[in-house]
């Protein structure tokens, strides 16, 4: 076959071309190439559309490669025991330079869950959904975090911050509790009056051991009642327990709940502290 220019008999190399028209052909482009760099550098405005241009290209190569190794990673068993095996030696013979690489992930993190709201928000979701997941490994991380840092742990509980959350939580856990032994009402008004007393403010609300073995009952659930976090610590134990019945619980207003435990201390029985 010969070649595609006129006037010439030589023998087609690639693309239609001998091999003299094919080197003249690529020396062309590249001249063709180079002047239009030149133009681009020469003009600011060119360069950044160009550069811009390339960035874009770039990135969606990268994200197609990203996704194609993803999809063979996930499907070809032996190519995923293949990187496993090259990412097991790569840590082991850099280890500072997975610290390093680390540390800078976490710095470029950190910077953006500052700045970047919803960023923040989704990662907050994420980690309560994988709190949820991972209720072992995640009490047995904190456990070693607080060991390894006193000195933080002792500064994060003063901060005003930990104090808001703690009390949003409790009033939280409160309110939990309140509604699965009640509904919202005082139980002592129901009984003794047959008027149902529902107070503005459901933390008027009390919880109240029928048989006045409250102290027992929180030592049995938490291990001990004179600390000054039993009362979150109980309804915890009761909320991780599925609300138990086998030790009766309702709730009254606080002037109710001293009549009921004022009438017990008097000798009555838990019936009759309800119906009489």
């Amino acid at each position: 076959m010969e070649c595609m220019r006129k006037h010439c008999t030589g023998e087609v190399v690639d693309k239609g071309l001998c091999g003299p028209h094919l080197e003249a052909e690529r020396e062309r482009k590249r001249q063709v190439q180079l002047r239009y760099m030149a133009r681009v550098q020469a003009d600011p405005e060119k360069r950044a559309k160009a550069n811009a241009k390339r960035n874009e290209w770039r990135k969606k190569t990268a994200a197609r490669r990203a996704a194609e190794l993803r999809e063979r990673y996930a499907n070809d068993p032996e190519f995923r025991e293949r990187v496993q095996e090259q990412s097991r030696r790569y840590r082991e013979q850099h280890p500072e330079r997975i610290k390093e690489q680390a540390q800078a992930r976490n710095e470029i993190r950190r910077e953006q869950y500052a700045t970047d709201a919803e960023y923040r928000e989704k990662m907050k979701a994420n980690a309560l959904v994988w709190a949820s997941e991972n209720r072992e490994r995640k009490s047995e991380t904190d456990r070693k975090w607080r060991e390894a840092n006193p000195e933080k742990v002792r500064a994060n509980n003063r901060s005003p911050r930990t104090k808001e959350r703690r009390k949003q939580n409790y009033a939280e856990l409160k309110m939990e509790v309140l509604l699965a032994y009640g509904d919202g009402s005082c139980a002592w008004h129901r009984k003794n009056f047959g008027t149902e007393f529902r107070p503005d403010d459901i933390f008027e609300l009390e919880l109240h051991h029928i048989n006045g073995d409250g102290a027992a009952h929180r030592r049995q659930l938490t291990g001990e009642t004179n600390h000054r976090n039993y009362a979150h610590q109980f309804y915890r134990a009761l909320k991780d327990r599925g609300w138990p019945r086998d030790t009766p619980l309702i709730t009254l207003c606080g002037s109710c709940h001293k009549k009921a435990t004022l009438a017990l201390q008097r000798g009555a029985t838990p019936l009759e502290t309800l119906l009489n």
